[in-house]
């Protein structure tokens, strides 16, 4: 009896054992069939999106191809339309620089003039006013004075009533020498090439006249620098008006640029952010082609195993059904035996 026991759970633990591997090996098996059905569908999606993907990087591409062009092409445009404008301003910078320089060489006479004009008063203007018949030198200067300001006549009279303005010298300081007419320097040059109208000469006569004088020869010289100069003063305004023009169609271009460029780094971080997931897309449907192409050789494999294992389990489980009966003969046979 005791052996008939023993006897009894070794086979069953043998025969068990053999027929739970084999059964364990079965559903294993039926697992990876099955995983492999499921890869196999999660793979043709992968492959979908992978697809797609490549598609939107594609398209991606070519509008950045496009966009990048046109922004190349308005780049060349306002680096032109800048090179332009640059030398138009450093042109009229230079104009300007010319025209200034040309009436600050007349300045400094224009300046002497009105710090002689300065020191006078009114009594100084009274004395000279109060000439009868003056000397020819002080009239030269009464009637020089009255062109300026726009008299027509000239004689003493005319100059002894200017002279007698209670804001005479305020008229001379305050002078608007920019707008001596041609007209009125045609009057004055026989005034200032006379040989004799000359501050030295004058100033003998009467210190007041010889500031006057002064005053007129410095607002000719003026007048007649100002008169080469007023063209190019001319053009430096038609200039800066046109420049300003063109710096602000300058200022636009360069927004529009910069627009056009963010537009195309904003599609190239675009293309980098699809380019990086259509790459891990890819490596990832790889890695599952890998899987499946290794798990669908272990399954078909074992596919021919499968059918065998069936037939072995089947076996063990009769055995397991016969185990009782075989193992009482066996018991019943070695005891005969011994």
């Amino acid at each position: 009896v005791v052996g008939y026991q023993a006897l009894m759970k070794e086979k069953r633990e043998f025969v068990g054992g053999a027929r739970d591997k084999l059964a364990n090996g079965l559903s294993k098996l039926a697992e990876s069939s099955k995983e492999v059905q499921d890869m196999s569908i999660e793979l043709a999606a992968q492959q979908i999106i992978v697809t797609d993907k490549s598609q939107k990087c594609e398209v991606l591409l070519v509008d950045i191809v496009a966009k990048k062009k046109k922004a190349d092409e308005k780049k060349r445009q306002v680096e032109a339309q800048a090179a332009k404008v640059g030398a138009e301003k450093a042109e009229a910078e230079t104009m300007k620089a010319e025209a200034q320089g040309e009436l600050d060489k007349a300045m400094p006479m224009l300046y002497d003039a009105l710090a002689k004009v300065e020191c006078l008063n009114r009594g100084h203007i009274a004395q000279v006013k109060g000439y009868a018949d003056p000397h020819r030198l002080i009239r030269m200067t009464g009637a020089a004075v009255l062109v300026l300001f726009g008299n027509n006549k000239a004689d003493w009279s005319a100059s002894q009533k200017k002279l007698g303005q209670t804001d005479f010298l305020r008229q001379v300081m305050t002078y608007d020498k920019d707008n001596i007419s041609p007209a009125m320097i045609k009057r004055l040059d026989k005034f200032v090439q006379d040989p004799e109208f000359q501050e030295e000469l004058v100033n003998k006569k009467s210190e007041a006249a010889g500031a006057l004088c002064v005053w007129v020869h410095a607002m000719h010289t003026y007048a007649m620098v100002n008169r080469t100069v007023e063209p190019k003063k001319l053009k430096v305004k038609r200039l800066e008006q046109a420049l300003m023009t063109k710096e602000k169609a300058l200022a636009a271009s360069n927004e529009i640029l910069a627009q056009v460029v963010a537009q195309v780094q904003e599609l190239e971080n675009t293309y980098n952010e699809n380019n990086d997931a259509l790459t891990a897309l890819q490596d990832k449907a790889e890695s599952l082609s890998t899987k499946l192409r290794r798990a669908d050789n272990l399954v078909s494999g074992l596919a021919g195993e499968g059918e065998r294992w069936e037939l072995s389990i089947e076996r063990f489980t009769t055995d397991l059904e016969h185990l009782a009966g075989d193992c009482l003969i066996a018991a019943a046979f070695i005891s005969y035996c011994g």
